[in-house]
Order: C-alpha cells, then structure tokens, then sequence
C-alpha cells in the first residue's frame, strides 16, 4: 500500500513524451484500442515500481512472521508443531 501510495502518480499520468507519440500514431490506425492503449502504457509505468513493490513484500512478510510466530515454533526452530505433539 506504501509504494502505491507513492508511486500513484507516476502510473495514473502519461509519463514519456515517447508515449505519447507511439499512441498517437497507434491510435490512428488502431482508434478502437484505446483501453489497450492505456493498459499497455500503465504495465510500462509499472515496470519501473517492481523493485519498490519488491522490497516491500519482502518486508511485509518478515513483518508478518515475526507477529505470526508461536512459541512453540521458536522453540523448535520451525513454523510447525514440536516433534511428538
């Protein structure tokens, strides 16, 4: 949620002058596309987040172990039961 936050603008606009220019002659030949269009360009847009997302899945799930981990499994050294239980 952090990185959409942050990142929101930078998806939600047209970023690159290229963009636009490739769209603009795309959609000229192509006008019914214009959904594609714009999905195509926020995937694009997206790419330049995966590292953000990344990093914060990775913390999100340690965060989400640490809360999440039972006595016992400390003790044992694993996520599961003791052994004999």
């Amino acid at each position: 949620m952090e990185v959409g936050r942050r990142r929101a603008r930078d998806l939600a606009r047209p970023s690159y002058e290229i963009y636009r220019h490739l769209l603009t002659d795309y959609l000229k030949l192509n006008p019914d596309n214009q959904v594609h269009a714009a999905a195509a360009v926020t995937a694009l847009n997206g790419i330049g987040i995966v590292p953000e997302l990344t990093e914060a899945i990775v913390k999100a799930r340690k965060e989400w172990a640490a809360q999440n981990r039972t006595p016992q499994a400390t003790a044992t050294g694993q996520g599961g039961p003791a052994a004999g239980g």
